[in-house]
């Protein structure tokens, strides 16, 4: 069983540590420093969890790395990693109960690369917004926005759009399987303890 997530986290980066006091700052000085502690809350529940993961990297399918094509690399992903032909098992039931709320109401992404891919936005475009989404929604079984409150609203707007390009066939099926959450959500549910597993898991 992992061990319950500390009240106060400190996370070290090098020779600097990155504090998350109890009144849970909406915002951080840049992404990198919520990667961190991002990245400290999925390690007590996965083992499997990458910072800056590239889709191509170790890839001998289809997406392989090759200097013609964009692979994109996501902020944070967690495992099994997908690269090669054929698909993994990949479920909900992977999750720890904490994080399943939000997810169990959204469609899977029938052919991912990872569990979960998280891109974390603290600011920028549209246009960057609208390719943070993407990746998180076509790399993952489930994607994951964690956003600054500042611009959690425009990201909740791009969000929308994205979604209802795909509601009337514009564009494929895209952005179903995906959520928009606050930095300071992530944070409270990660530190929550998960339920326990019913008897026989």
């Amino acid at each position: 069983m992992k061990p319950e997530v500390p009240v106060a986290i400190k996370v070290v980066c090098g020779s600097e540590g990155v504090d998350v006091p109890d009144d849970l700052p909406p915002s951080f000085s840049n992404a990198a420093s919520f990667q961190a502690v991002a990245k400290s809350l999925l390690d007590e529940h996965f083992t499997e969890v990458t910072s800056e993961w590239q889709s191509a990297r170790g890839a001998t399918d289809a997406f392989r790395s090759d200097v013609r094509r964009y692979a994109p690399r996501v902020d944070l992903a967690v495992g099994p990693y997908s690269t090669s032909s054929g698909r993994l098992p990949m479920s909900l039931e992977m999750f720890p109960g904490t994080m399943r709320h939000w997810f169990e109401d959204l469609r899977t992404n029938e052919n991912p690369r990872c569990l979960l891919a998280v891109e974390i936005v603290n600011s920028g475009s549209a246009k960057h917004m609208l390719g943070d989404l993407l990746n998180a929604s076509a790399l993952g079984l489930y994607g994951l926005v964690v956003c600054n409150e500042a611009v959690l609203a425009k990201v909740h707007r791009n969000w929308e759009y994205a979604r209802q390009l795909a509601n009337v066939g514009k564009i494929p099926a895209l952005f179903q399987n995906l959520r928009v959450i606050s930095f300071v959500e992530f944070i409270r549910t990660m530190r929550r303890p998960s339920d326990p597993e019913p008897a026989g898991h």
